[in-house]
């Protein structure tokens, strides 16, 4: 069965070119991307294969997966409660358009800042970065078949380091 997305709200052309500085690069970098199962916690890394995940992924043949959250749009911190409503409304978008959605977060390695967010599988890696336009994150965790964790980063979002 093909999943497809109803992307007509699809504005990512509004956003005029912007810049991810690299102390915030740095930071997607070093988050613990944690997806907690039944029986362990999946701690995701940037670059660096999950045989774990891999495994999730090939039960239901799925060649790609995301993780991502609708807090804080492009970088910008909001309220708790606009983050809550916002990550509801993408929970019932990816519940109404995928197989797989898992409930997960993101941590920083001091554990002090964490993101609700999900896992989605199986997704493109355009249909990754069509929901990255849509709920407006400067990036997005794209993981391949092979199981490695790729940082995605929104077509209109540049980051300092590649100028």
């Amino acid at each position: 069965m093909q999943y497809t997305l109803d992307l007509s709200v699809l504005e990512c052309s509004e956003l005029s070119q912007k810049y991810v500085d690299e102390e915030t690069e740095a930071a997607y970098r070093n988050t613990n991307y944690c997806v907690p199962t039944s029986d362990k916690l999946i701690v995701l890394r940037v670059d660096e294969a999950s045989e774990d995940i891999h495994k999730l992924m090939a039960a239901v043949n799925a060649e790609g997966a995301v993780f991502m959250t609708a807090h804080n749009p492009f970088g910008e911190f909001l309220d708790k409660d606009i983050n809550t409503q916002a990550n509801t409304a993408l929970q019932k978008d990816l519940d109404a358009n995928f197989p797989n959605v898992q409930p997960c977060y993101g941590a920083s390695p001091d554990e002090k800042y964490r993101e609700e967010s999900f896992l989605v599988y199986p997704v493109s890696r355009e249909q990754a970065i069509e929901l990255c336009c849509r709920y407006q994150q400067n990036a997005v965790l794209f993981i391949g078949k092979g199981g490695v964790p790729e940082l995605v980063f929104h077509p209109e979002v540049g980051v300092e380091s590649s100028r």
